[in-house]
């Protein structure tokens, strides 16, 4: 997928979730961005397919990824004031970025640049 892809496919998920349509409704798209990053262990492909097909997310592992991680120890692809403009360069750049000193993020798998 190229970069337009990408957009087209995360503008759509925002879309329908301000539509209240699609499983995304009563999740913030950062919290369903964290969740799918754990979930697919950073695979940038598997991210953005379980995104174009709007897979369902479970609310309840969402909600507790957001509580144990806390919104401050993460930045995602969609917080264009604090996303690194470095990542927007990158073909495939990653959706959720964690901060060097989230106290939780050590539990489970991410990347490190």
């Amino acid at each position: 997928m190229n970069k337009e892809q990408i957009q087209k496919a995360i503008k759509t998920a925002i879309e329908n979730k301000a539509k209240e349509k699609g499983p995304y409704v009563n999740l913030p798209m950062e919290t369903i961005l964290l969740f799918f990053s754990i979930k697919y262990k950073q695979n940038w492909e598997d991210i953005m397919h379980a995104l174009a097909v709007q897979e369902t997310v479970d609310f309840e592992a969402a909600a507790k990824l957001q509580k144990d991680f806390g919104r401050e120890n993460y930045i995602t692809i969609i917080d264009d004031k604090f996303y690194p403009n470095e990542f927007k360069l990158v073909n495939k750049p990653p959706f959720v970025v964690f901060k060097d000193d989230s106290k939780n993020a050590n539990t489970y798998k991410r990347i490190g640049v």
